[in-house]
């Protein structure tokens, strides 16, 4: 159950270095998660001199513009 999956663990985690309310999560490079949908996962963060003011999941999808972008 807590078992981490091949490709979205810690150290395949690109950091994110910037001040940003639209910062994408992105593991080598590769933002997808769409092998994720449907089932329930855990997410764990790592900070380091930083604080997390929220945290929203979304999938971007490339076939439709969110309305409020």
């Amino acid at each position: 159950m807590n078992q981490v999956l091949p490709g979205y663990s810690y150290r395949d985690c690109d950091p994110i270095r910037v001040d940003d309310v639209r910062c994408p999560v992105t593991w080598k490079g590769n933002p997808d998660v769409s092998r994720l949908a449907g089932q329930p996962i855990k997410l764990r963060f790592y900070l380091k001199q930083a604080k997390m003011y929220s945290f929203t999941p979304r999938i971007l999808h490339q076939h439709y513009v969110p309305s409020y972008d």
